[in-house]
């Protein structure tokens, strides 16, 4: 991360009172090569472990992106759905929060 990133990552943490701030990997921003990189993430999680069947709330807005995403995939022939994006996503803010743990810890 640049001094600039972490100045603007300093300030964002003091703001919202946060104790430590975790990195993330590449996130999706809407580019072609994003959806690459989804449909290569959606494969890596349906060849990782067993899911624990849950309910998860999400805001509508956020449920519309998901949509929105599986659609542009599903266009491609990617069998996706909403639900498969949201376990990617939330998998992978998990991985990181652990990751973070293990280097602080």
């Amino acid at each position: 991360m640049s001094e600039t990133d972490q100045n603007f990552a300093d300030r964002i943490s003091k703001t919202l009172g946060s104790s430590r701030v975790v990195d993330l990997p590449c996130l999706p921003s809407g580019g072609p090569l994003d959806l690459l990189h989804l449909r290569s993430m959606v494969a890596e999680l349906r060849q990782g472990s067993a899911a624990v069947d849950c309910r998860l709330q999400v805001s509508a807005e956020s449920w519309r992106e998901l949509e929105a995403l599986a659609a542009e995939l599903r266009a491609e022939g990617e069998e996706v759905t909403p639900t498969i994006l949201a376990r990617l996503l939330l998998e992978r803010g998990v991985e990181a929060l652990r990751e973070s743990r293990r280097q602080t810890g």
